[in-house]
């Protein structure tokens, strides 16, 4: 989990400020955690700890206890707005602080929905590896966290992990990368199609239904890549011309066209034979 953005830095000493995020065990159970950021000093101090863990499927949640994992951090702010300690060690420096983790050993939902005390606490039903918050080796998981004096926009985000999904859809890009498009949002690259040229592609033996053999003629297959050298790119979703057979769609125009021009013949007879039996009557 990366916190980015800004704290008030005209709050009040004793304000607090709740964010949520989510995260999943190895099952892709899904669970929300509320952290809480209190305001414990003028000298640009805040208290972050997590107040709340809710499992999402049931809406049965825990909160600090002894069920509870155990995490409570001071963030400190100098005078320019950047953060310079995490609890009693220094950002940056020769001797950086220690990685920070949000360890899940002691967590059991002890507290349904309707905050009744449940008969049998439970823990998650996967595995809840422990969650990185801030890394001394990653900049970016704290030089994003600021106190100036702007409106609060805090939040925690989620770097990885997913709830379960199956194969929902799929694209091609131009390299011909086929990438798979999942129901939890997720895209993987499932395989790369691979293209064949030759160096006399006139030579190959046309063997009908759009398909080719080579010959003597055609020289050896190359084997490579869209995009790659002497290959072209793949356009996803059009077909080629080579895919229709003209003489075909031209026999079935001229087929269509001259039944359409006999319908009309047919309309113009009908209509000359009402026309002369009008004029029989007069």
């Amino acid at each position: 989990i990366q916190i980015r953005g800004n704290l008030d830095s005209r709050a009040k000493v004793g304000h607090s400020q709740t964010m949520d995020t989510v995260t999943y065990d190895s099952l892709g159970n899904e669970y929300k955690l509320t952290f809480e950021l209190e305001k414990i000093g003028n000298d640009g101090k805040w208290n972050m700890s997590l107040n709340r863990v809710t499992d999402v499927a049931t809406g049965n949640y825990v909160e600090k206890g002894d069920k509870f994992p155990n995490f409570s951090k001071i963030l400190t702010f100098d005078k320019t707005g950047k953060l310079t300690q995490i609890g009693a060690d220094d950002v940056s420096g020769e001797s950086k602080f220690i990685k920070v983790e949000l360890e899940f050993n002691s967590l059991e939902f002890d507290t349904d929905k309707d905050k009744k005390p449940l008969a049998d606490s439970y823990g998650p039903t996967g595995e809840l590896s422990d969650i990185t918050i801030f890394d001394p080796d990653n900049a970016e998981t704290y030089e994003k966290l600021t106190q100036y004096a702007i409106e609060t926009d805090i939040k925690p985000y989620r770097m990885n992990g997913n709830t379960a999904g199956t194969l929902g859809g799929f694209s091609i890009d131009g390299t011909g990368t086929v990438m798979g498009i999942f129901t939890n949002g997720e895209r993987k690259a499932l395989g790369q199609l691979m293209l064949t040229k030759f160096d006399n592609p006139v030579g190959l033996e046309k063997v009908g239904n759009n398909t080719f053999l080579d010959t003597r003629n055609s020289g050896e297959p190359q084997n490579g890549v869209a995009g790659g050298r002497g290959f072209g790119a793949i356009d996803g979703g059009t077909l080629e011309m080579s895919n229709v057979d003209i003489s075909l769609e031209f026999t079935e125009m001229i087929t269509t066209q001259r039944g359409f021009q006999a319908n009309s013949r047919i309309i113009t007879t009908s209509d000359e034979m009402l026309q002369e039996l009008v004029n029989i009557k007069r």
